[in-house]
């Protein structure tokens, strides 16, 4: 018999703010995904490789299959916004800190700081005018198909975390 972990997130938000209009989405959100498969897809992007490293039950090998199809969800959700909202793909130089608007919950300053160490160090080496681009993303744009972009960001058949196991 498999054992099962529970885990349930509730939180009070203000109803006039951008993530009650977040909630309200993911709640009557009619489509591909259900609301448990979008909110699971996201904390698995953007937070399980760093939870498997943090546990120390991980091999390397595997925290880099799973940060491998982190990446690659969140490019594909990157591509997927610049193609609904109708931007143009930006390279990740773009996205440096004094670019991206700060969230109502930053990191605790703790990692924040951690994380800023590691930044400086990674970053140092680069001309600070040299773009990077991410080869699959230019790919998928090349499609130029919303219908195309769509199908890979949010097809159920596509969820890189589902063959890792």
């Amino acid at each position: 018999m498999t054992d099962f972990l529970t885990y349930k997130f509730q939180t009070k938000i203000r109803k006039d703010s951008t993530t009650a209009t977040l909630a309200t989405f993911l709640k009557q959100k009619d489509g591909e995904l259900s609301e448990r498969e979008m909110v699971q897809w996201a904390i698995q992007a953007f937070w399980l490789p760093l939870a498997m490293k943090e546990s120390g039950s991980y091999t390397q090998e595997e925290i880099n299959r799973y940060g491998l199809a982190a990446i690659q969800r969140l490019q594909h959700q990157i591509t997927y916004l610049c193609l609904v909202l109708n931007l143009e793909l930006p390279s990740f130089s773009v996205l440096s800190a004094s670019n991206v608007t700060e969230f109502d919950t930053p990191l605790p300053r703790e990692k924040y700081l951690k994380s800023q160490a590691v930044k400086k160090t990674t970053t140092s080496a680069r001309e600070p005018s040299e773009e990077v681009y991410a080869s699959e993303e230019d790919e998928m744009c090349e499609e130029d198909s919303l219908d195309y972009s769509r199908k890979i960001a949010l097809s159920t058949d596509t969820n890189p975390f589902e063959n890792l196991e």
